[in-house]
Protein backbone atom coordinates (compact mmCIF):
# COMPACT_ATOMS: atom_id res chain seq x y z
CA UNK A 1 0.00 0.00 0.00
CA UNK A 2 1.31 3.43 -0.93
CA UNK A 3 1.01 6.30 1.53
CA UNK A 4 1.35 9.79 0.10
CA UNK A 5 2.30 12.22 2.86
CA UNK A 6 1.71 15.88 2.16
CA UNK A 7 3.86 18.07 4.37
CA UNK A 8 5.88 21.24 4.60
CA UNK A 9 9.48 21.13 5.73
CA UNK A 10 8.99 23.79 8.42
CA UNK A 11 5.95 22.10 9.95
CA UNK A 12 6.92 20.67 13.36
CA UNK A 13 3.78 18.55 13.53
CA UNK A 14 4.84 16.94 10.23
CA UNK A 15 8.05 15.81 11.94
CA UNK A 16 6.09 14.53 14.94
CA UNK A 17 3.55 12.92 12.61
CA UNK A 18 6.36 11.15 10.75
CA UNK A 19 7.64 9.59 13.96
CA UNK A 20 4.18 8.52 15.06
CA UNK A 21 3.40 7.04 11.65
CA UNK A 22 6.64 5.05 11.68
CA UNK A 23 5.76 3.69 15.11
CA UNK A 24 2.33 2.65 13.85
CA UNK A 25 3.78 0.91 10.78
CA UNK A 26 5.97 -1.27 12.99
CA UNK A 27 2.85 -3.18 14.04
CA UNK A 28 2.06 -4.35 10.48
CA UNK A 29 3.46 -7.53 8.93
CA UNK A 30 3.58 -6.04 5.43
CA UNK A 31 5.50 -3.02 4.21
CA UNK A 32 4.19 0.33 3.02
CA UNK A 33 5.59 2.56 0.30
CA UNK A 34 5.92 6.10 1.63
CA UNK A 35 6.00 8.97 -0.85
CA UNK A 36 6.49 12.52 0.40
CA UNK A 37 4.52 15.24 -1.38
CA UNK A 38 4.86 19.04 -1.15
CA UNK A 39 2.61 21.47 0.66
CA UNK A 40 3.49 25.15 1.05
CA UNK A 41 2.30 26.69 4.32
CA UNK A 42 3.84 30.11 3.67
CA UNK A 43 3.13 30.94 0.04
CA UNK A 44 4.21 34.55 0.46
CA UNK A 45 7.52 33.77 2.15
CA UNK A 46 10.42 35.79 0.62
CA UNK A 47 12.95 33.66 -1.23
CA UNK A 48 15.57 34.45 1.39
CA UNK A 49 13.19 33.59 4.24
CA UNK A 50 12.68 35.85 7.24
CA UNK A 51 13.38 36.12 10.94
CA UNK A 52 11.24 33.53 12.75
CA UNK A 53 10.26 35.92 15.54
CA UNK A 54 8.98 38.43 12.99
CA UNK A 55 7.16 35.74 11.02
CA UNK A 56 5.49 34.22 14.07
CA UNK A 57 4.39 37.62 15.37
CA UNK A 58 2.80 38.39 12.01
CA UNK A 59 1.11 35.00 11.78
CA UNK A 60 -0.14 34.55 15.34
CA UNK A 61 -0.55 38.13 16.53
CA UNK A 62 1.55 37.82 19.67
CA UNK A 63 4.82 36.29 20.72
CA UNK A 64 3.19 35.00 23.91
CA UNK A 65 0.77 32.85 21.88
CA UNK A 66 3.61 31.79 19.60
CA UNK A 67 5.63 30.66 22.61
CA UNK A 68 2.65 28.70 23.95
CA UNK A 69 2.41 26.84 20.64
CA UNK A 70 6.15 26.15 20.68
CA UNK A 71 5.84 24.72 24.19
CA UNK A 72 3.13 22.32 23.02
CA UNK A 73 5.35 21.16 20.16
CA UNK A 74 8.34 20.66 22.46
CA UNK A 75 6.29 18.48 24.83
CA UNK A 76 4.86 16.43 21.99
CA UNK A 77 8.34 16.06 20.52
CA UNK A 78 9.65 14.52 23.72
CA UNK A 79 7.27 11.59 23.28
CA UNK A 80 8.92 10.91 19.90
CA UNK A 81 12.52 11.49 20.98
CA UNK A 82 12.69 14.80 19.12
CA UNK A 83 14.68 17.53 20.82
CA UNK A 84 13.24 20.67 19.22
CA UNK A 85 15.67 23.59 19.01
CA UNK A 86 13.77 26.17 17.02
CA UNK A 87 15.66 28.00 14.29
CA UNK A 88 16.10 31.77 14.34
CA UNK A 89 14.84 32.00 10.77
CA UNK A 90 11.90 30.64 8.82
CA UNK A 91 13.04 29.67 5.31
CA UNK A 92 11.32 29.53 1.98
CA UNK A 93 10.83 25.78 1.45
CA UNK A 94 10.50 25.53 -2.34
CA UNK A 95 14.14 24.55 -2.90
CA UNK A 96 13.84 21.98 -0.12
CA UNK A 97 10.76 20.49 -1.75
CA UNK A 98 12.69 20.29 -5.02
CA UNK A 99 15.37 18.28 -3.19
CA UNK A 100 12.70 15.85 -1.96
CA UNK A 101 11.18 15.68 -5.44
CA UNK A 102 14.61 15.04 -7.01
CA UNK A 103 15.27 12.24 -4.52
CA UNK A 104 12.22 10.21 -5.55
CA UNK A 105 13.47 6.85 -6.86
CA UNK A 106 17.09 7.89 -6.22
CA UNK A 107 17.37 7.27 -2.50
CA UNK A 108 15.21 6.46 0.51
CA UNK A 109 12.95 9.51 0.50
CA UNK A 110 11.76 8.85 4.04
CA UNK A 111 15.34 8.83 5.37
CA UNK A 112 16.01 12.06 3.48
CA UNK A 113 13.01 13.71 5.12
CA UNK A 114 14.38 12.67 8.50
CA UNK A 115 17.66 14.42 7.70
CA UNK A 116 15.88 17.58 6.56
CA UNK A 117 13.66 17.72 9.64
CA UNK A 118 16.62 17.04 11.94
CA UNK A 119 18.71 19.73 10.23
CA UNK A 120 16.05 22.40 10.62
CA UNK A 121 14.34 21.55 13.89
CA UNK A 122 17.25 20.18 15.91
CA UNK A 123 20.46 21.65 14.49
CA UNK A 124 19.44 25.17 13.42
CA UNK A 125 20.33 24.67 9.76
CA UNK A 126 18.89 26.96 7.08
CA UNK A 127 17.08 24.53 4.79
CA UNK A 128 16.34 27.33 2.36
CA UNK A 129 20.08 27.57 1.66
CA UNK A 130 21.33 25.62 -1.35
CA UNK A 131 24.63 24.70 0.28
CA UNK A 132 22.76 23.21 3.22
CA UNK A 133 20.46 21.27 0.90
CA UNK A 134 23.32 19.86 -1.18
CA UNK A 135 25.09 18.79 2.02
CA UNK A 136 21.96 16.95 3.13
CA UNK A 137 21.56 15.45 -0.32
CA UNK A 138 25.14 14.20 -0.37
CA UNK A 139 24.48 12.24 2.81
CA UNK A 140 22.00 10.22 0.76
CA UNK A 141 24.13 9.79 -2.34
CA UNK A 142 22.63 12.63 -4.36
CA UNK A 143 25.28 14.34 -6.58
CA UNK A 144 25.63 18.05 -5.84
CA UNK A 145 25.91 19.17 -9.47
CA UNK A 146 22.88 17.17 -10.56
CA UNK A 147 20.83 18.45 -7.64
CA UNK A 148 21.73 22.10 -8.32
CA UNK A 149 20.90 21.67 -12.00
CA UNK A 150 17.56 20.17 -11.03
CA UNK A 151 16.72 22.97 -8.59
CA UNK A 152 17.59 25.57 -11.23
CA UNK A 153 15.57 23.89 -13.97
CA UNK A 154 12.26 25.51 -14.98
CA UNK A 155 10.68 22.14 -15.70
CA UNK A 156 11.43 21.02 -12.14
CA UNK A 157 9.62 24.07 -10.76
CA UNK A 158 6.65 23.44 -13.04
CA UNK A 159 6.49 19.84 -11.79
CA UNK A 160 6.61 21.09 -8.19
CA UNK A 161 3.73 23.48 -8.83
CA UNK A 162 1.77 20.61 -10.35
CA UNK A 163 2.35 18.51 -7.24
CA UNK A 164 1.34 21.42 -5.00
CA UNK A 165 -1.80 21.77 -7.13
CA UNK A 166 -2.71 18.14 -6.37
CA UNK A 167 -2.97 19.04 -2.69
CA UNK A 168 -5.44 21.76 -3.58
CA UNK A 169 -7.45 19.39 -5.77
CA UNK A 170 -7.70 17.04 -2.79
CA UNK A 171 -8.96 19.98 -0.68
CA UNK A 172 -6.09 19.59 1.77
CA UNK A 173 -5.91 22.56 4.11
CA UNK A 174 -3.48 21.33 6.77
CA UNK A 175 -0.49 19.08 7.16
CA UNK A 176 0.56 16.43 7.69
CA UNK A 177 -2.07 14.79 5.50
CA UNK A 178 -1.89 11.14 4.46
CA UNK A 179 -3.52 10.16 1.19
CA UNK A 180 -4.19 6.59 0.06
CA UNK A 181 -5.42 5.91 -3.46
CA UNK A 182 -6.33 9.58 -4.05
CA UNK A 183 -8.44 9.59 -0.87
CA UNK A 184 -7.60 11.46 2.32
CA UNK A 185 -6.92 8.95 5.09
CA UNK A 186 -6.27 11.49 7.85
CA UNK A 187 -4.85 14.94 8.56
CA UNK A 188 -2.83 15.66 11.67
CA UNK A 189 -0.18 14.05 13.86
CA UNK A 190 -2.42 11.23 15.14
CA UNK A 191 -1.14 8.91 17.83
CA UNK A 192 0.21 5.55 16.61
CA UNK A 193 -2.78 3.48 17.73
CA UNK A 194 -5.23 5.73 15.88
CA UNK A 195 -3.06 5.60 12.75
CA UNK A 196 -2.95 1.81 12.96
CA UNK A 197 -6.75 1.64 13.11
CA UNK A 198 -7.14 3.95 10.11
CA UNK A 199 -4.62 2.08 7.97
CA UNK A 200 -6.15 -1.27 8.94
CA UNK A 201 -9.52 0.00 7.77
CA UNK A 202 -8.10 1.04 4.41
CA UNK A 203 -6.35 -2.31 4.02
CA UNK A 204 -9.59 -4.20 4.63
CA UNK A 205 -11.45 -1.99 2.18
CA UNK A 206 -8.90 -2.69 -0.53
Amino acid sequence: MQLEIYSDLVCPWCFIGKKRLERALESFDHSFEIVWKPFILNAGMPEEGMERRQYRLKKFGSLEYSNELDAQVIEAGKTCNIDFNFNDRTPNTKAGHLLVQFARNKCNQNDLMESIFQAYFCFNKDIGNLETLTQIGSLHGLPKDQLLDYIGNLESHEQLQEEIGKAKSLNLSSVPSVVIGSKLAFSGAYNPSAIKDILSGFALAH
